[in-house]
Parts: C-alpha cells; structure tokens; sequence
C-alpha cells in the first residue's frame, strides 16, 4: 500500500481491499512476515 491518504473510512477500506488483492497471490511475502512473527 502506497501511502494512501483517506479521506474516509470507506476509502480506506477500499484501499485495504485493494492491497489484499494485490498481494493474494504472493505466497512469499505473505509467508514472510509469518516466519517474521514466529521469530520475534
């Protein structure tokens, strides 16, 4: 997510979909951050 500035809730849950959408088929990075948070 590119530093989004919301004007609005439903903006910015529009915002967040689209960054949901945008890493869904990202296997790796998702995997990342859950081997990240496993380590701390």
């Amino acid at each position: 997510m590119k530093n989004p500035c919301c004007r609005s809730l439903k903006q910015l849950e529009t915002e967040l979909r689209r960054a949901k959408e945008r890493l869904r088929y990202k296997d790796e990075v998702i995997q990342s951050f859950t081997q990240e948070v496993a380590v701390v």
